[in-house]
């Protein structure tokens, strides 16, 4: 196995192993509450962003921005796969220079956690 496959592999396992509780964004361990009571306030500066960071992620669907909500889900809501995913992973690094472990990948189930993702390596206020 080539070790690109295997690395599309890990994610996969990686990235379907999200319990319902955390793609439905409930509290848990992992600190989706957290980041979603941080996130909550709206920002010029987000709100920017944000929309930066929906083009990047539709344009690796393939949906429309317009089509993709902050918690709308990329597995079920849009159809993404693990290579989307490693796709993803790969893009938000080489933007913004930042480096996210690929067990994050499990959390970064819609639009909201990729923001907070981000944001918190960057150190991104408001």
């Amino acid at each position: 196995m080539s070790c690109g496959a295997a690395l599309a592999r890990a994610v996969h396992k990686t990235f379907h192993r999200v319990t319902p509780a955390v793609r439905a964004g409930h509290p848990g361990r992992n600190g989706l509450h957290r980041r979603e009571t941080a996130m909550s306030v709206t920002t010029p500066e987000r709100t920017a962003r944000m929309n930066e960071l929906r083009e990047m992620i539709a344009e690796v669907l393939e949906v429309e921005p317009e089509e993709m909500t902050e918690t709308s889900l990329f597995i079920e809501d849009h159809d993404a796969d693990s290579l989307r995913a490693i796709e993803i992973l790969a893009r938000l690094e080489k933007t913004y220079r930042v480096e996210i472990p690929q067990e994050e990948l499990a959390t970064m189930v819609n639009l909201e956690a990729i923001y907070a993702a981000v944001a918190t390596r960057l150190d991104w206020q408001g």
